[in-house]
């Protein structure tokens, strides 16, 4: 599908086996699906409709990705059995991981919506950074709203399972 990076404000496709520098922007489209490794062995998969910029912050390889809208899912290796501190940024969230796999999705009304599958995150407001983060475990997901304080987050089995469903079908569509 189509997939695209920006390089000075021009768009280019991307193509199996290209490279993502840093604080470019990747674009998919209606069809568009992108799979990008780390050097560290983590991913994280790009989906339809989707816009993203990686490592923003280029002095700074705990910031990972910037998502502005659509949809990731991201899962970040261990180093050497202990914690790869990551972050990705919302317009709405800061979610902070350690070596986990989970999924986020930005609404177009910046609405943040983080589904932990395995491990543990924390999810802390992006424009109330004053309030407590909140600690997300396997199973449980939060949605985080650009005006309101963060929520206590929520676990709802048929929910989740219907999400992972999503999610698998998602893959194996685009695999």
């Amino acid at each position: 599908g189509q997939v695209q990076i920006f390089k000075d404000e021009v768009p280019w496709a991307l193509n199996v086996g290209d490279t993502v520098n840093p604080r470019q922007e990747i674009m998919t489209g209606a069809d568009g699906y992108a799979k990008i490794q780390v050097p560290d062995g983590s991913v994280f998969e790009v989906f339809p409709n989707s816009r993203a910029t990686f490592r923003s912050n280029q002095g700074n390889l705990r910031e990972l990705l910037d998502l502005w809208v659509g949809r990731v899912k991201v899962h970040i290796e261990k180093l050497n059995g202990k914690p790869n501190p990551n972050r990705i940024h919302t317009p709405s969230a800061v979610i902070s991981v350690r070596g986990t796999t989970f999924d986020v999705t930005v609404e177009p009304d910046e609405m943040t919506l983080v589904v932990v599958e395995e491990g543990q995150v924390a999810v802390q407001h992006a424009l109330m950074p004053y309030s407590e983060a909140k600690i997300l475990n396997g199973g449980d997901y939060l949605r985080v709203y650009k005006n309101q304080p963060l929520a206590q987050k929520q676990f709802d089995k048929g929910g989740a399972l219907q999400r992972m469903l999503k999610v698998m079908a998602d893959v194996w569509l685009n695999t």
